[in-house]
């Protein structure tokens, strides 16, 4: 099995007599992806080896601090973890080896259903401070030699979110996330949204269809201002009576709107938070839950309230 240098992932262990090495054939997969890997053993001075032995994991850790309860300052830390995944391979078998580079490929299937690698650092959710949760994968690789060395050597899979099927949202069925909010706004009136696909990446531009009923008094105006709000929210939950939620907003952008367009389309780029870094993606599991919601709103002359439709963005 041979890979081009410009797509192999290495790792690397040894010491001067032996030496241990893990290339895998891409940057990173999907559940249900075929994953191949070479392993390359460098021996300088004869061995003989016990075996290599192949283990895939895959985890969640979560870590956080809350205000010391038994002391009259300072923090005390916390951590939760779940190993999903823990899956074994004969990479080799006992023998004897020479002096020389042998190689081992290995050919493994991910399972159909794994969530994608994630991370998250955020200073507080609720209660928690310095929260910081990972859900990763690693390849792992040892040798048991028979003077007692062990070689071991561990490379990072990353998983991808499978992305949605794209596709353009027309009407207003019930599988588009619509809000319409007759009760707020006087001569039935009402303002609808759409999302003008189900999934995102960022910076990726998003486009929403805004619908107006064209019944409602605007006071003489030619055009009306529309708000776009990018929320994050975030749960953690470590425990069944242990959940802790906090919000906050990523963006925001105002736009004019012609009253006589019935329907209009705005764009909002994913591309970056005020602080500069990027947008993270949505994701779900067994003890975070990262999603994102968008608020149209606008202020109608004639009402003082505002009128807003929220809907759900997944960002891959």
């Amino acid at each position: 099995m041979t890979y081009a240098h410009t797509i192999l992932r290495n790792a690397r262990s040894g010491n001067v007599k032996w030496t241990l090495r893990v290339a895998l054939d891409r940057e990173s997969y999907h559940a249900g992806d075929i994953l191949q890997a070479n392993v390359f053993l460098c021996v300088v001075e004869p061995v003989h080896c016990n075996g290599i032995e192949g283990y895939i994991s895959g985890q969640e850790k979560v870590t956080w601090s809350e205000k010391a309860t038994h002391r009259a300052s300072g923090e005390d830390v916390y951590s939760q973890q779940n190993e999903f995944l823990n899956d074994k391979m004969i990479v080799a078998k006992p023998r004897m080896y020479g002096p020389g580079e042998y190689v081992f490929p290995v050919v493994y299937q991910l399972h159909s259903i794994l969530p994608a690698s994630s991370q998250l650092k955020r200073h507080p959710v609720g209660a928690m401070n310095s929260v910081h949760a990972q859900l990763s994968y690693v390849f792992h690789v040892g040798l048991n030699a028979n003077q007692g060395v062990i070689l071991e050597v561990e490379q990072e899979i990353v998983i991808q979110e499978t992305e949605l099927a794209s596709r353009f949202l027309t009407g207003f069925g019930t599988a588009i996330p619509m809000i319409p909010v007759q009760s707020v706004v006087p001569l039935g009136g009402r303002l609808m949204a759409t999302l003008d696909k189900p999934s995102y990446r960022p910076g990726e531009i998003l486009r929403v269809q805004c619908r107006m009923d064209n019944d409602i008094s605007f006071g003489g105006r030619d055009s009306i201002t529309v708000f776009f709000r990018l929320f994050e929210d975030v749960s953690i939950t470590v425990a069944s009576s242990k959940r802790c939620e906090s919000s906050r907003l990523l963006c925001e952008q105002s736009f004019q709107v012609e009253i006589d367009a019935p329907t209009i389309e705005l764009q909002l780029e994913l591309a970056s938070v005020p602080n500069g870094t990027p947008v993270e993606r949505s994701y779900c599991s067994s003890f975070v839950g990262r999603r994102h919601r968008l608020a149209v709103e606008s202020f109608f002359p004639s009402n003082n309230d505002g009128v807003t439709a929220e809907m759900a963005v997944v960002i891959l």
